[in-house]
Order: structure tokens, then sequence, then C-alpha cells
């Protein structure tokens, strides 16, 4: 069953992405459709994440497949709740391939465990570090997202090439605002984690406690230099972009 659902949200995710470049390019792009198909994959990847968990008995994110799968889930989770508020729907275009992407990871051999193991004992708190650990890199992706969204728009509006894509596009500033606003978001709910996993009796997820608060600090130091002490947007945007994907490797490293 939990296959089902990672196939009904890898269709719904591609369909969802290939569907909204076509209405784009024709002029017809339809914010309810994307949200409408972003609610449909969250749901399904939330069902197999539910299958999952109780096999597990625990937070699933015990093996690669799981953590995939969970930052799959809160990619579409994030977009679905602030996708309209920092008026960036086209976010949902460059979005939906990632999540796709996250969901075919999961289904190739060997990434999910086929006999997992269950859960011995159970800590909230540990639970609680895991899920609010994972599910702000929700929020930290898209937002490195639009930081790539208005490096592109930048350089080729620097270069006099707009093109369709581009014009398209949110206006430079509001793409700044936005990964601003989300880089923030993404911070306050790391920072829940972290504080759970400070709570936590179980000492087996030190390394990934120490690696989160290490994050933590480059975002919050990126945040601070930005807003406080003039860092140039298109330096900001390239930090947001590589912080994340350094950050991505760390936590698949441990």
């Amino acid at each position: 069953m939990m296959l089902l659902w990672i196939w009904i949200g890898i269709v719904v995710s591609l369909t969802s992405a290939v569907l909204g470049w076509v209405r784009l390019k024709s002029g017809q792009a339809s914010k309810t459709v994307s949200f409408v198909l972003g609610i449909v994959s969250c749901v399904s990847i939330t069902m197999a994440l539910g299958v999952r968990g109780e096999l597990r008995g625990a937070c699933p994110l015990m093996d690669a497949g799981e953590v995939f799968l969970f930052i799959a889930w809160s990619l579409s989770l994030v977009y679905v709740l602030t996708g309209g508020t920092y008026r960036v729907s086209l976010l949902g275009l460059f979005s939906a391939p990632m999540v796709a992407l996250f969901l075919g990871l999961v289904l190739v051999p060997g990434m999910l465990s086929e006999n997992p193991v269950r859960a011995e004992h159970l800590d909230p708190w540990k639970e609680s570090h895991a899920a609010t650990s994972v599910l702000s890199f929700g929020a930290l992706g898209l937002g490195a997202l639009a930081a790539f969204m208005f490096l592109v728009l930048d350089t080729r509006l620097k270069a006099q090439k707009a093109g369709w894509v581009s014009m398209k596009m949110p206006p430079v500033n509001t793409l700044v605002q936005s990964v601003d606003r989300l880089l923030l978001l993404g911070v306050v709910v790391l920072s829940l984690g972290i504080a759970a996993g400070f709570v936590t009796t179980i000492e087996s997820g030190l390394s990934h406690l120490i690696t989160a608060g290490g994050v933590w600090i480059a975002y919050v130091a990126l945040l601070v230099w930005y807003k406080w002490q003039g860092m140039p947007p298109k330096l900001f945007a390239r930090i947001t972009v590589g912080l994340f994907l350094l950050s991505c490797l760390l936590f698949f490293i441990i």
C-alpha cells in the first residue's frame, strides 16, 4: 500500500509540473490547479509515511528511503502552507519536480529496508526532534529554490535575455523577500527541533543534534548578515543555495 501512495505522489507531482509549465507558456497559469494538485501530492505522501510509521512503530526516519520520503513530504507541505502567502506560487513549478525526484529515490532498490526493525523504545522528544528537523528542510529547501529563481532571473535580465519564463517570474524584490521569510520559517522550525533534541533522554541522535545545531548557527548568521549588515541580494541567494546543498550532504552522511 505504501508503494501505491508513493507512485500516486510521483504521478501527481509530475502532472502538476508539466501542466503548470504548459499553462504558464500559454499565459493561462492557474494557481488553483497547482494548489489542488499540491494538496493531493501532500496527502498521498502523508499516507505513505503513515503506513511506514506503523511498521516502524515510530517516526520513519531510520534509513535513506525514509529520509527521502520525509523530505518530499516537508517540501510539499511547506509549499501548500506558504506558497500563496509569500506570493511565489511559481515555486510549485520548481518544487513539484523535486518532490517527484525524492519520491523516485525512495523507490531505488536498497533505499528502503524490506524488513524494517520495529522500535523497542519510543521517546516523544526524540521523535519530535527528528520530525521537526526534517520539516524545517522543507522551508529551507523552498528558500533555496526561490534563491535559485532569483539568480536565474537576475542573470537573464542583466544579459537582456528575459524570455517568456523570466517574464512570468515574480519581481526580483519579491523573490528575495520570499527567500528571507522562508529561511526565517525554517530556522524557527529547526529551533523547535533542536530544543526537543536537548530534552530527549536517548543519546543515539547526538551526532544529528550537533549537525542540526551547526546548520542552525549557519542560517542564523546568514540572516543576521543579510538583515543587519546589508549583504547584497545576489550573494545572499548564492549562499542560500550553497548552504542548503551542504546541509543536505551533511545530514545524508551522518
